[in-house]
């Protein structure tokens, strides 16, 4: 053992035999603590005693990844023997015999996809909490060729392994890490419409970085024009010092609602709290999409004489309310 995983703990689905049963050997070897899961009793207990038998540890448990209380028990069981899960590599994937595509029957497809796509996810899903828990971990996810190329007779596999298949995952937006989809909206949302900026792409398992130029966000153009030329019949609309996008048009902000994109430090919107990312739900009111609504409904109150205007202002996991000041053009 070289010991390059000692401390963790790895969970391999479809342990018992071919390439399941190799990386839980090398896992082992390596250190690992594993939890050989196999839908044949005999096959997982095979794989553990021989793990055990090199000086390694590791437990057998039956699991058909087909069955979401299967997964879920196997996961809780790794947790209760080992405290942890720092590692899950999802391999097992039951099908059915080779048949024409037309001659595969649905169950024989539903087989496929459920332990294919729905066990993979079930089983992430699992362990998730407790690696989050932990700090962090990896999640490896075995897929084929036959995925893009597919393979006679197995298109039930080949769908299912399709849908397994993840695309390109951005990791970090001019060195800074992404923690999701939302904050890689609130780390483009904040730079303005020309920056450059260097994208790192997680690509077939591959590292990669790139440079772009931002253009403009929808509707940008026309929320960062003037005042006047916003309202189209010369009445004044107060600056609040936002640049708005609508939150359908921004990845990581839900269907509702207008994201702010960026706030002008000494606006009158950064004087009342509000932060690049926040979502604007309703302004007097009245629920609004897209930035012309809003500049609508400011134009309105102002017509009538307020000095300030009510907002419902999503932040975060929370929503306030924000009376935003009127007196600033």
């Amino acid at each position: 053992m070289t010991g390059r995983l000692a401390g963790r703990v790895a969970i391999v689905t479809g342990a018992g035999q071919g390439i399941g049963r190799a990386v839980g050997l090398v896992f082992a070897r390596e250190g690992a603590r594993v939890c050989v899961a196999e839908v044949r009793a005999d096959r997982g207990a095979r794989t553990a005693a021989e793990i055990a038998a090199a000086g390694g540890d590791a437990f057998a448990v039956t699991a058909d990844v087909g069955r979401k209380d299967d997964v879920e028990a196997m996961v809780a069981e790794t947790v209760r023997r080992f405290g942890r899960v720092d590692i899950l590599v999802d391999n097992a994937h039951g099908f059915g015999p080779r048949a024409p595509l037309a001659d595969v029957p649905d169950a024989q497809f539903d087989r496929s996809w459920t332990s294919g796509v729905k066990g993979t996810w079930w089983a992430m899903c699992a362990v998730h909490p407790h690696m989050v828990a932990a700090g962090g971990g990896r999640i490896v996810n075995v897929v084929s060729l036959a995925a893009e190329r597919g393979d006679a007779g197995l298109g039930d596999y080949s769908a299912a392994k399709a849908g397994i298949v993840a695309g390109d995952v951005i990791t970090a937006v001019n060195g800074t890490t992404i923690k999701d989809a939302r904050d890689l909206a609130r780390q483009i949302g904040a730079l303005p419409p020309g920056s450059s900026v260097k994208l790192t792409v997680l690509h077939n398992g591959k590292e990669q970085s790139f440079s772009l130029n931002l253009g403009e966000l929808p509707n940008q153009r026309e929320a960062n024009a003037t005042p006047d030329a916003r309202s189209g019949s010369g009445t004044t609309v107060p600056r609040l010092g936002l640049t708005l996008a609508p939150a359908n048009q921004v990845a990581g902000s839900g269907n509702e609602g207008v994201v702010v994109t960026s706030v002008e430090a000494n606006g009158v919107a950064a004087e009342h709290g509000v932060k690049t990312g926040d979502v604007i739900l309703e302004v007097a009111g009245k629920k609004v999409g897209t930035p012309a609504d809003i500049r609508t409904l400011i134009g309105d109150a102002q017509k009538e004489g307020k000095r300030t205007v009510l907002m419902r202002v999503k932040s975060g996991d929370a929503t306030k309310f924000v009376a935003m000041r009127l007196g600033r053009a």
